[in-house]
This record gives structure tokens, C-alpha cells and sequence, in this order.
């Protein structure tokens, strides 16, 4: 079990032990709904075997949504299934969003 508590002068010490360095999850500046669309269509892309699904999608006229399943592996007495479920659009979650690409990029991106 992981330890996911914080001490507020060492993120980057954390970071190192706990999210595999990923220096992106690190940056402070919010991402645009469609940088984050675009990360995940390339990951999506790039690791067919995580990534099980993804579906984007206009659900009104200013927002758009967007559904996906990451599976830990091809071994079916292992298969973990995380749906992730997000909101793109005019009045999107921001923070939401936010939480949803820094826990894909661990997951996906992690080694």
C-alpha cells in the first residue's frame, strides 16, 4: 500500500518514489481541455494493450465527453478494468480533469 501524504518541501522527492518522476505531473500550469484530449488519443495510440477503450464524444452543443478503460494487462486472472469518466466542454471540471490526466500518466506512463 502506498503512502500518498505529501510534505510540502519535498514533491519532487515524492515524485521520484511514488508517481516514477513523471515531471509532467508536476507542472502547475493548467492544461487546455484540448492538450488533454490530444494526451490521451496519443497514449490511447501508443499502449494498445492498456488501453482498452476510448470514446469522445459531443453530448451538447458546448460540451463534449469523453469515456475511457485502462486495463493493467492481457492476462485475463489479472485484469484490472479503470473506467475513467470526464467532462470536456464550457463549464468542464477543471480540477476534475486535472486528476484524471496526472493518475492516466502514472498508470500509463509509470515504470
Amino acid at each position: 500500500m502506498k503512502n500518498w501524504n505529501l510534505l510540502p518541501d519535498t514533491i519532487e522527492e515524492w515524485s521520484l518514489k511514488g508517481d516514477y518522476g513523471l515531471n509532467k505531473n508536476l507542472e502547475t500550469q493548467a492544461l487546455m481541455p484540448s492538450d488533454i484530449l490530444k494526451e490521451l488519443t496519443e497514449m490511447h495510440e501508443n499502449n494498445p494493450t492498456i488501453f482498452k477503450s476510448l470514446k469522445h464524444e459531443d453530448i451538447f452543443d458546448d460540451v463534449s465527453g469523453i469515456q475511457l478503460c485502462l486495463q493493467s494487462d492481457n492476462n485475463a486472472q489479472n485484469k484490472k478494468n479503470i473506467l475513467f469518466i470526464g467532462n470536456i466542454g464550457a463549464n468542464n471540471d477543471q480540477i476534475g480533469l486535472e486528476i484524471i490526466i496526472r493518475t492516466i500518466r502514472h498508470y500509463v506512463e509509470g515504470k
